[in-house]
């Protein structure tokens, strides 16, 4: 029966010389190893940070958008209430432009009148009692009614 040791003191010497030898490389290996884990470790540990500081900088950007969007939002509205105001503020002025054109025909048409009254004093009185005259208590259909008509200020 053979049980795979010798009995040989040279053979058992120079197997457990191999045995050590086998465990020194192993040791060695294991520690390269450890230290290989240490580090692949280490760095694992700095990128899983770098990850972690790099979604909380997405967050914070996610958020900052968000701000930035309610603010264009914001923004928007008031532009269009500005122009809303400036359309009101420009048919308002265009009324007033349309206003003060009547307003200065009509001036000019008494300026007209005026002058007219004051070249034919004699005349533009003749005219004034015989619009009212008995004979005609409603007064004349005359041109002259037209243009007092005209002239009325709204």
């Amino acid at each position: 029966m053979h049980t795979g040791f010798s009995n040989d003191p040279k053979a058992i010497q120079s197997e457990l010389f191999e045995r050590n030898k086998e465990l020194a490389d192993l040791r060695h290996i294991h520690a390269k190893l450890k230290k290989q884990f240490q580090e692949k470790t280490a760095e694992l540990a700095h990128a899983n940070r770098r990850v972690e500081s790099h979604e909380a900088e997405v967050k914070k950007l996610r958020l900052r958008v968000e701000e930035l969007k309610k603010e264009l939002g914001q923004a928007e509205d008031e532009l269009d209430e500005s122009h809303n105001q400036t359309r009101k503020l420009q048919r308002s002025l265009d009324e007033q432009v349309e206003q003060t054109e009547n307003l200065q025909v009509q001036l000019e048409h008494l300026q007209s009148r005026l002058r007219r009254q004051q070249q034919s004093p004699g005349l533009f009185g003749k005219m004034r009692s015989a619009r009212f005259s008995p004979e005609n208590p409603e007064g004349p259909t005359s041109d002259m009614d037209e243009e007092e008509e005209e002239l009325q200020i709204p």
